[in-house]
């Protein structure tokens, strides 16, 4: 789904505001404390159902009100859509489509691939493997209509056999076998989306970042070639922590640097990049989800805030002249209109719209 519109109320310091969007390129230009990353915030909370800061949903709600509410309209698969949530200080929060409630956030997700790039994106390369597991799945979940539900059915039975080990109970080796079972499907979906996605990457890098080389690897998890076999080797320790340490919840994507001469393994990224290296690595990483998502005809939906203090100039030229080429909407957001110009002729094509905002209200466009 791609934007068209979007309104905002009692969202922090954002009482009352609509926007139009461009499909392509959208430029959110103020001063500090004007509202610029909380309508990106909006924006997210509208898609995921959460904010990507800190604090509950409670915490969003403007000073002195009592509720929220973030409604959006666009075009999904050629047919208008109009998406909606609403959140009271002492209610659940309550997500619409197309005027019908909506039980789960994952409905919405479906519909709009929503990407972002903020202050903590280094972390894809020096976070924990959480991270590296959560963006492989982001992209498969948008590659495979059947992944969310086989994977949580892995969940569900890893939860059951963790309470069995604690139990230690009779249904142990029952709860194993479909542990296996489970492992199995979602390690294969994974792999299939993570070969696409690796050789756009290998693309993607070699455009940003031209003097860095990266292997990604994925690491399904366990050692053993079957899974009962290493589950069985593993019991004794498992019995006595009462957890399941083996298994495609384990799993991580191994970010290798290479000699860029030999092209042999240098070892892990995380050690011998700088943070502004591993920033290029990480957004090449996204980028090359979102490159594989367009080789599928699905549109996403990128978020940048504060673009200038996380890009120099002449990488973030190369960054959106990258991004673009993606044809993903754009929503970013910077304190100085200078630092639009400065990305001249990799955004003179996608001619962005600026919307300038002041106090949580549009100044004018």
């Amino acid at each position: 789904m791609i934007l068209d519109h979007l309104e905002v109320r009692n969202v922090r310091n954002v009482r009352n505001l609509e926007l139009r969007l461009s499909p392509s390129t959208n430029f959110i230009t103020g001063p500090n404390g004007a509202g610029k990353t909380t309508l990106l915030e909006t924006i997210h909370l509208l898609v995921r159902g959460r904010s990507f800061r800190s604090g509950g949903l409670n915490s969003l709600v403007t000073f002195g009100e009592q509720e929220l509410l973030v409604t959006a309209k666009g075009s999904h698969e050629g047919h208008s859509m109009r998406i909606g949530l609403r959140k009271t200080r002492d209610t659940k929060v309550r997500m619409r489509i197309n005027e019908s409630d909506v039980r789960q956030v994952s409905q919405i997700a479906a519909t709009i691939p929503l990407q972002t790039f903020l202050p903590d994106l280094p972390d894809l390369v020096f976070g924990s493997p959480s991270g590296r597991r959560q963006w492989l799945d982001w992209c498969v979940f948008h590659t495979d209509n059947n992944y969310l539900r086989t994977l949580r059915k892995y969940q569900r039975v890893l939860r059951q056999r963790n309470a069995a080990l604690r139990n230690q109970s009779t249904d142990l080796r029952g709860w194993t076998i479909q542990l296996a079972d489970h492992a199995d499907t979602v390690t294969r979906v994974r792999e299939k989306i993570f070969s696409d996605v690796n050789e756009c990457f290998v693309e993607v890098l070699a455009q940003l970042a031209p003097n860095i080389r990266i292997k990604l690897d994925y690491v399904r998890g366990w050692d053993d070639s079957d899974l009962l076999e290493g589950l069985e080797k593993d019991r004794q320790y498992e019995l006595k922590y009462g957890v399941t340490r083996l298994g495609p919840h384990r799993s991580d994507v191994q970010v290798r640097m290479l000699d860029l001469a030999s092209g042999r393994d240098a070892g892990a990224a995380a050690r011998i990049l700088s943070r502004g290296q591993g920033k290029a690595v990480a957004s090449a990483m996204k980028l090359a989800q979102v490159e594989h998502l367009k080789s599928r005809s699905v549109p996403s939906v990128v978020l940048i805030d504060d673009f200038a203090s996380e890009f120099d100039d002449e990488y973030g030229s190369r960054f959106f002249g990258t991004l673009l080429r993606t044809g993903s909407q754009v929503v970013a957001t910077t304190t100085q209109e200078s630092d639009i110009i400065k990305l001249g002729r990799n955004i003179a094509d996608a001619q962005p719209l600026i919307l300038r905002i002041q106090n949580g209200r549009l100044a004018g466009t």
